[in-house]
Protein backbone atom coordinates (compact mmCIF):
# COMPACT_ATOMS: atom_id res chain seq x y z
CA UNK A 1 0.00 0.00 0.00
CA UNK A 2 0.72 3.28 -0.64
CA UNK A 3 3.46 2.53 -3.84
CA UNK A 4 2.31 5.05 -6.55
CA UNK A 5 0.55 3.36 -9.50
CA UNK A 6 1.44 4.00 -13.73
CA UNK A 7 -2.06 4.56 -13.97
CA UNK A 8 -1.75 7.58 -12.21
CA UNK A 9 -3.78 6.89 -8.88
CA UNK A 10 -2.01 8.19 -6.26
CA UNK A 11 -3.12 5.47 -3.07
CA UNK A 12 -3.28 6.77 0.47
CA UNK A 13 -0.62 5.63 3.07
CA UNK A 14 -2.22 7.56 6.54
CA UNK A 15 -4.46 9.79 7.25
CA UNK A 16 -4.86 12.54 10.33
CA UNK A 17 -7.52 14.53 11.39
CA UNK A 18 -7.95 17.96 12.82
CA UNK A 19 -11.57 18.99 13.60
CA UNK A 20 -13.25 18.67 10.13
CA UNK A 21 -10.08 19.11 8.47
CA UNK A 22 -8.84 14.94 6.84
CA UNK A 23 -5.56 14.91 5.95
CA UNK A 24 -4.35 12.04 3.57
CA UNK A 25 -0.58 11.27 3.27
CA UNK A 26 0.44 9.58 -0.14
CA UNK A 27 3.29 9.03 -2.76
CA UNK A 28 2.91 11.03 -5.62
CA UNK A 29 5.02 12.35 -8.38
CA UNK A 30 6.74 15.97 -7.78
CA UNK A 31 5.58 17.46 -10.96
CA UNK A 32 1.13 17.07 -10.37
CA UNK A 33 -0.66 18.81 -8.04
CA UNK A 34 -3.17 17.00 -6.56
CA UNK A 35 -6.46 17.43 -4.40
CA UNK A 36 -8.47 14.69 -1.86
CA UNK A 37 -12.45 14.18 -2.42
CA UNK A 38 -13.99 12.55 0.26
CA UNK A 39 -16.79 10.70 0.00
CA UNK A 40 -19.32 10.81 3.43
CA UNK A 41 -22.48 9.28 1.43
CA UNK A 42 -21.81 5.20 3.27
CA UNK A 43 -22.42 5.12 6.94
CA UNK A 44 -20.08 4.42 9.33
CA UNK A 45 -17.01 5.13 6.41
CA UNK A 46 -15.26 8.13 5.34
CA UNK A 47 -14.23 7.05 1.69
CA UNK A 48 -10.99 9.56 0.76
CA UNK A 49 -9.51 9.57 -2.57
CA UNK A 50 -6.12 11.45 -3.64
CA UNK A 51 -6.71 12.66 -7.23
CA UNK A 52 -4.50 14.53 -9.76
CA UNK A 53 -5.95 18.57 -9.68
CA UNK A 54 -3.41 19.62 -12.45
CA UNK A 55 -1.32 17.46 -14.18
CA UNK A 56 2.35 17.94 -15.48
CA UNK A 57 2.71 20.65 -17.98
CA UNK A 58 2.40 18.82 -21.59
CA UNK A 59 6.74 19.22 -22.56
CA UNK A 60 7.95 19.34 -18.71
CA UNK A 61 10.60 17.76 -18.16
CA UNK A 62 10.03 16.39 -14.47
CA UNK A 63 12.12 13.69 -13.10
CA UNK A 64 10.36 10.50 -12.13
CA UNK A 65 10.50 10.01 -8.60
CA UNK A 66 7.33 10.13 -6.38
CA UNK A 67 7.93 11.96 -2.45
CA UNK A 68 5.78 11.01 0.70
CA UNK A 69 3.32 14.36 0.01
CA UNK A 70 -0.30 15.82 2.20
CA UNK A 71 -3.93 16.63 1.00
CA UNK A 72 -6.34 18.25 3.15
CA UNK A 73 -10.45 18.44 2.69
CA UNK A 74 -13.13 19.38 5.02
CA UNK A 75 -15.04 16.72 6.40
CA UNK A 76 -19.12 17.91 6.54
CA UNK A 77 -19.31 15.97 10.02
CA UNK A 78 -16.71 15.00 12.72
CA UNK A 79 -14.91 11.78 12.09
CA UNK A 80 -16.11 10.34 15.15
CA UNK A 81 -15.31 6.90 15.13
CA UNK A 82 -15.87 6.11 11.37
CA UNK A 83 -13.64 4.09 9.51
CA UNK A 84 -11.30 6.23 6.48
CA UNK A 85 -10.61 3.89 3.39
CA UNK A 86 -8.56 4.71 0.86
CA UNK A 87 -10.95 4.68 -2.28
CA UNK A 88 -8.18 3.95 -4.80
CA UNK A 89 -7.50 0.71 -3.48
CA UNK A 90 -10.47 0.24 -1.04
CA UNK A 91 -8.17 -0.36 1.68
CA UNK A 92 -8.70 1.08 5.15
CA UNK A 93 -6.37 3.64 6.24
CA UNK A 94 -4.24 3.55 9.24
CA UNK A 95 -4.57 6.88 11.83
CA UNK A 96 -1.10 8.54 11.87
CA UNK A 97 -1.69 9.16 15.39
CA UNK A 98 1.98 10.85 15.14
CA UNK A 99 3.50 14.52 14.35
CA UNK A 100 3.42 15.22 10.76
CA UNK A 101 5.22 12.71 9.12
CA UNK A 102 6.30 14.14 5.81
CA UNK A 103 10.01 14.32 5.53
CA UNK A 104 11.09 11.42 7.32
CA UNK A 105 11.78 11.24 10.88
CA UNK A 106 13.29 14.18 13.20
CA UNK A 107 15.84 13.29 15.28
Amino acid sequence: MGEPDPNGKAPGVSYRVDGLRLTVTFYGGVCEKYGLKLDESKPGTVQAKVVVREPQPAGQACAAIAKLQEVSADLKTQLEGRTVFDQNTGQELPRNQGPDEVGGPKH
